[in-house]
């Protein structure tokens, strides 16, 4: 659950600490108040964009911090093992600063990561439903979506799976129609592949030749400039000319050296190396003598090595970028017209594994078809249980699978219908549903998922405690007797005792004994907490229920401070509301 949320520099605020408890935190104020901005700094803790405009004006940075508790999210502390950041005693703190010029800066305890990773972490902690979510549902595709969600890794699995054997079908289905495009167009293309073919093989092309023939064009531009310089280093080495040779001068300060090399071993180390020396001249010398007895000019040569460069730069420009390029396109080439000289056996090859290929996709898609099947009706059936607790106790869910030829979602679409009232046909949510009943079927959505472990937490289990348990319910047979009387007649009935209670529903057209029933239930702090109850109230009542099912909250707030408001709507003399225990 989300326990700190540090805001700093952010839109209007300066800086701002919201310590959050478990159970229902409501944040209150007038419209410009500033909520909606801690909300973009949720979102913007969470991983979701987040530009220079939400850095306050005249400051640098924004930075918002958010602490999570993950002790009870398995999935958190293996996603946190899995990229090698450690937490200590169950605690994970995500970090974001964004600049003024737009940067932005991720960490997750303390470690830098990337802003995807961060999304990808949090969705395992925190699901933030906005003023506008429901508008999500208006977009059919977007129910398959819930509702694979909801049928768990098994069905994901399965959606995987045919995924996979349709993309294996497509690429086979694919192939063979390109084989089985018209004859002439093949032979066209055969005609072309033999003729690019026959040019690159005509170049008899070899790996390192182009290296080596612009080695030599490099010696034949430079032939006066080499035969000048290899001649001067020769005559200096060997000739001498006017002056002695570098190999003479060096034969007579060693004949010096050697007569006085006995008088001191200075002299004689020194004679030494100068030896050494005289040897690496003389074949030095050799090997220049060698180089410029070996120089020539062929305008001939050159104009052969200047015709195959050019040649292969040709190539290059149409087949490379590199040499390697040409030959690798040459070993296609020929294995595509290989493939056209055989196109009838290679036709009738990709036949038979497509035809494999089909059937494995129609039994992936089948098994997925059945799993969304199983999932769907558990679906309707949580979803209806939650609707009952929203003040839509009437309506009538329907997850519609529509057969389709199988693709990489399956063999059909998914749509949800909805009846809100008896007699009304099924159509779709879209189509008749309000806004307000919209957000409601929204909400109940997000309650089953949620229950079904898809979010790790809210930071808050209300609605789970209010409809995911057993209700010890009164029987419709003493409602009219009112809740005071009624509640031990149930409780004599069915055998059971207030400890085994989880949810108490009250009829509210007795609201006004409703704080009677307290005192005889014996709600009071200690009690509540010991038995961990809670009184919900969902049916209709007039005005002046509603005024009292509000004081009975006060009271239940001022006695125990356990409880808090699920809903209240009011509107042409009936509404509904409801309590919970803050758990």
């Amino acid at each position: 659950m989300l326990l700190e949320l540090d805001i700093h520099n952010i839109a209007l605020i300066d800086s701002l600490r919201i310590e959050l408890t478990r159970g229902l935190n409501a944040l209150t104020g007038e419209t410009g108040a500033g909520k909606s901005i801690v909300v973009d700094s949720v979102n913007l803790a969470l991983g979701h964009r987040g530009g220079r405009e939400m850095v306050r004006a005249g400051t640098e940075k924004a930075r918002v911090r958010a602490l999570f508790d993950i002790g009870e999210c398995g999935k958190a502390k293996q996603f946190l093992d899995e990229i090698g950041i450690e937490y200590d005693d169950g605690f994970a703190e995500v970090t974001r600063e964004i600049t003024n010029q737009g940067k932005s800066l991720c960490r997750v305890n303390g470690a830098l990561v990337p802003v995807n990773t961060v999304r990808e972490f949090t969705s395992l902690l925190i699901d933030l439903h906005g003023q506008q979510e429901h508008q999500r549902l208006l977009n059919v595709r977007e129910h398959m979506e819930y509702l694979d969600a909801f049928g768990g890794k098994e069905l994901l699995e399965l959606r995987n799976e045919t995924q996979e054997a349709y993309s294996a079908y497509s690429g086979l289905k694919a192939e063979l129609e390109r084989l089985s495009q018209d004859e002439k167009t093949l032979s066209q293309r055969q005609d072309t592949l033999e003729m690019q073919l026959k040019e690159i093989k005509s170049a008899k092309l070899k790996k390192g030749e182009e290296e080596e023939l612009e080695r030599q064009s490099r010696l034949f531009e430079n032939s006066e400039k080499l035969s000048q310089n290899v001649r001067t280093a020769y005559e200096r080495l060997y000739l001498g000319g006017k002056s002695i040779s570098a190999q003479e001068s060096i034969e007579r300060a060693l004949n010096a050296l050697n007569e006085i090399s006995d008088l001191d071993e200075k002299y004689a180390e020194l004679s030494e190396r100068l030896e050494e020396a005289l040897s690496q001249v003389k074949d030095i010398g050799y090997e220049v003598q060698t180089a410029f007895e070996e120089l020539s000019f062929d305008p001939a040569q050159a104009d052969r090595v200047y015709e195959r460069l050019e040649k292969l730069k040709k190539l290059r420009r149409k087949y490379g970028p590199e040499i390697s390029d040409v030959i690798e396109y040459a070993r296609k080439a020929q294995e595509e017209l290989d493939e056209l000289a055989n196109i009838d056996f290679r036709r009738d090859e990709l036949t038979a594994k497509l035809e494999e290929a089909e059937k494995a996709l129609y039994k992936a898609a089948s098994k997925l078809t059945a799993a969304r099947s199983a999932a769907a009706k558990g679906l309707e059936k949580a979803i209806m249980e939650q609707l009952k607790d929203l003040g839509m106790e009437k309506a009538v869910l329907r997850v519609q699978l529509t057969p389709i030829p199988p693709c990489a979602r399956g063999a059909e679409e998914v749509e949800f219908v909805i009846s809100t009232n008896p007699g009304e046909p099924m159509k779709p949510l879209k189509d008749i549903a309000s806004g307000g009943e919209m957000s409601r079927f929204m909400l109940a959505l997000k309650v089953v998922l949620a229950a079904g472990d898809r979010v790790a937490a809210l930071g808050m289990k209300p609605l789970a405690r209010l409809v995911g348990y057993a209700h010890a319910g009164v029987d419709p047979a003493y409602m009219g007797i009112g809740p005071v009387e009624a509640i031990p007649r149930a409780l004599e009935v069915s055998g059971l005792t207030l400890d085994d209670i989880d949810l108490i529903e009250l009829n509210e057209a007795f609201a006004s004994q409703s704080l009677a029933c307290i005192d005889l239930l014996g709600l009071n702090e200690e009690i509540v907490n010991v038995n961990g109850g809670g009184i919900a109230f969902g049916h209709p009542l007039g005005c002046t229920g509603a005024y009292l099912t509000m004081k009975l909250l006060g009271e239940l707030r001022r006695r125990s401070g356990r409880y808090g408001l699920v809903s209240m709507c009011i509107g042409g003399g009936m509404g509904a509301a409801g309590i919970f225990e803050l758990i």
